[in-house]
């Protein structure tokens, strides 16, 4: 027996041992705000004795270091080594790319029918004029003249059976131009796949289950939310979603599922924290001044960046599993799914900034009570069922105070007038330069209800020791200073009865030294 007939046999007998899946199917996806893990089964008939199995059609997007394959169901069935590769696809990655695909496919073969109906009208004139050069002119007149008539109308009926195809292929040939154009913008991207071959050993031949886990990229989730005041009953309802889409390169098929605040790409490892040094600086160089600085700045940047506290791997594992089974295509289109509500007791009032705008907006604040971290995410606002604005998140934990906008509060009236603005100056012995202004605020609630409004403003921060800022003798105290940590931000915090008035009398100085001519910034 030669060698080649020796080779092709034994190649012959390696792919006949090679087993390959019979019955395929996600069983459950965790999704991760940037990935996804995937349990996959894999049912197959083996053959008793050391062979390999090929586990196919594995996404491309797969992280090959993530791949673990188990055996579920098989006794007397144990697994080796894995070997993973890359398998180039001739098929299209976007789905309206394959149907752009077949939809060509179907008018190209429709085109090559309307051809050969056009050629055969073709052959048809060529044989009339066959018929009509042979005919006998020795026929009597009217006999020709008859002849002559039947050649005419089957040759009129032939013409234009052929002019209808040729319209027909015209029509035909612009749509499959149409379509070649959406198809070249689509690209020509294929879709890739892997697939794995296993090493095994059966003591039987039999049926054998394997699990397949493996972690894609291209597929996540992002937060969404509603939150609902209600203003009567001082209610805020909390609705938390989930937006997933995936591109992992496989479309996910009645899985259970499941979505998770683990950031997997975080890693497991804390950063290593290298020796930070500092010295004393080198003199600066003379020239070129521009680049001094930005390279002072440079090297403040990366001083920030390497003292930054960071951790990596997240203690909040908590995960939503979506009821029922759910099926996700693999063409990055998103879907939403409520994962949490919440029912929070509300404190409503309003809050007003008047030098700004004459007008207040509702505010709202609650503790929330939930047992799991809200992520960051888009949040809509509605007050009392309407849509009033949006914003984003920065994430909640339990425990902590939530705080927000809900619109113009438009029963709330605000007014802002200035009374006084001079300029003078004080002391008899040292003397000194003095600005002063005085301001009126007044605020109305028309509300049928009590109202906590907070009224917010501002004193002037001096950047030079000497300058002096304080309060006129005429302003009210207010509530709080330096409001929300915000340096100057002065607030007046009062419950208003309904149709009750009030008039807020607010005024400052500042003095500064005699030989300054003027302030900036006033």
């Amino acid at each position: 027996m030669s060698s080649v007939i020796r080779g092709l046999l034994g190649l012959l007998l390696v792919f006949a041992a090679e087993a390959a899946a019979e019955s395929v199917r996600i069983e459950q996806v965790t999704v991760y705000p940037d990935r996804a893990e995937v349990v996959r089964l894999v049912e197959m008939e083996v053959a008793s004795g050391e062979h390999r199995l090929r586990l196919a059609d594995l996404p491309a997007a797969m992280d090959a270091d993530t791949l673990r394959i188990s055996v579920r169901e098989g006794d007397g069935f144990a697994l080796g080594g894995a070997e993973l590769r890359r398998v180039r696809g001739a098929e299209r990655v976007q789905p309206r790319a394959r149907e752009l695909e077949d939809a060509i496919r179907d008018l190209e073969w429709q085109g090559r029918g309307l051809d050969n109906r056009i050629e055969a009208r073709n052959l048809q004139l060529r044989l009339i004029e066959s018929v009509a050069a042979g005919s006998d002119e020795s026929s009597s007149s009217g006999n020709r003249l008859a002849a002559l008539e039947s050649i005419g109308n089957h040759a009129e009926d032939v013409l234009a059976g052929r002019l209808a195809l040729a319209s027909e292929r015209e029509a035909l040939n612009r749509e499959l131009e149409r379509l070649r154009r959406e198809l070249s913008d689509l690209g020509q991207a294929q879709r890739d796949s892997r697939e794995a071959l296993v090493d095994y050993r059966a003591e039987a031949a039999g049926t054998v289950a394997l699990e397949l886990r493996y972690v894609v990229s291209q597929a996540g989730w992002e937060a969404l939310y509603e939150w609902r005041l209600d203003t009567d009953a001082g209610q805020l309802h909390i609705i938390q979603q989930a937006v997933l889409r995936q591109n992992s390169g496989e479309d996910w098929e009645d899985a259970e599922l499941r979505v998770a605040l683990g950031q997997p790409a975080a890693g497991g490892r804390l950063p290593v924290l290298s020796p930070w040094y500092i010295d004393i600086a080198p003199p600066p160089r003379p020239a070129p001044a521009m680049e001094s600085e930005a390279l002072d700045r440079a090297v403040v940047a990366e001083a920030r960046q390497m003292a930054a506290p960071q951790l990596e791997g997240s203690e909040m594992a908590a995960a939503w599993r979506i009821p029922g089974r759910v099926s996700l295509p693999g063409d990055n289109s998103t879907r939403r799914f409520v994962l949490s509500e919440y029912r929070l007791a509300a404190e409503v009032g309003a809050r007003t900034v008047p030098r700004r705008q004459a007008r207040a907006w509702l505010f709202a604040s609650a503790e929330y009570d939930g047992e799991a971290w809200l992520p960051p995410g888009r949040v809509s606002l509605f007050q009392d069922g309407s849509l009033v604005g949006q914003r984003r998140s920065s994430g909640l934990a339990p425990g902590a105070t939530l705080e927000a906008s809900f619109g113009v509060a438009e029963r709330v009236e605000v007014s802002h007038r200035m009374v006084r603005d001079t300029r003078g100056s004080d002391g008899v012995i040292r003397r000194q330069n003095r600005l002063e202004r005085e301001f009126e605020i007044e605020i109305v609630n028309r509300y049928s209800r009590v109202l906590e409004v907070t009224v917010l403003d501002q004193l002037p921060i001096p950047r030079d020791e000497r300058i002096q800022v304080e309060l006129s003798s005429d302003s009210r105290a207010p509530s709080v200073r330096d409001f929300d940590d915000q340096a100057g931000v002065v607030a007046w915090q009062d419950s208003y009865q309904p149709g009750q008035k009030r008039q807020i009398r607010f005024g400052y100085r500042a003095l500064f030294p005699r030989d300054v001519d003027n302030l900036s910034g006033w």
